[in-house]
């Protein structure tokens, strides 16, 4: 989908479509109003005139919807983490410094994926498994401690134990003049660790002030 076929779509559907859906209105209340309570003899001619012109405005959107009905489809899955703005009736409307950070931390590599104007590539990062306790895996990275209870999956035939998430990028950097952003942190899918026995419980320390591998990679992986 080309960045012309994404603005010409989305005024369709934001400012064409309101407007004349708007035109149709008036016309059908003006017919209305002709049949209902003018005395003129060619009251008839004129509602079908009328008439006919909201059906040709009408077959004129039926014809626009199904040549950018894709969009809708798409559009569906853009949030605050791929884009800065949203198209309304005569103008974008801005989201805010602070709402576009916050959004930044979103983890929602579904959605990313259903927009086909960016690609996915896989990130791995390579960390050390400890051992686990009742309650948490428990992995070092840069000499720091840290834990996780999800997403772990033990596999004989791994190379080594590592971090596995992805990162999206636009393949249309034109995207990027319409509001659309790659989004900034590496998406956490799964630890994999490079042993199949991994069933060794641990005795860790002060557990309670062991940070998550949320809170270990803050700075660059959204969980």
């Amino acid at each position: 989908m080309s960045v012309e076929f994404w603005v010409a779509a989305e005024t369709f559907y934001n400012t064409t479509m309101v407007a004349v859906a708007v035109v149709i209105l008036v016309l059908l209340m003006l017919s209305g109003m002709i049949l209902g309570y003018s005395k003129s003899r060619h009251k008839k001619k004129i509602a079908a005139a009328g008439g006919i012109l909201v059906l040709g405005l009408s077959i004129w959107l039926a014809v626009g919807h199904l040549r950018y009905q894709e969009f809708l489809e798409v559009n569906d899955h853009v949030t605050p983490l791929v884009r800065d703005r949203q198209k309304k009736f005569s103008d974008y409307t801005y989201r805010s410094e602070d709402e576009m950070q916050y959004f930044a931390k979103l983890h929602d590599p579904d959605s990313v994926r259903s927009l086909e104007m960016y690609r996915e590539e896989i990130v791995t990062q390579p960390i050390t498994y400890i051992g686990k306790d009742a309650n948490f895996y428990y992995f070092e990275q840069d000499d720091d401690l840290f834990k996780q209870r999800s997403n772990v999956v033990f596999d004989a035939d791994a190379t080594e134990t590592e971090m596995v998430g992805s990162v999206f990028y636009l393949l249309d950097e034109s995207y990027f003049d319409i509001g659309f952003r790659n989004p900034p942190y590496i998406m956490y899918d799964h630890i994999i660790v490079d042993q199949e026995e991994g069933n060794e419980l641990i005795d860790v320390e002060n557990d309670d002030f062991v940070a998550t591998a949320e809170e270990h990679f803050s700075k660059t992986w959204s969980f």
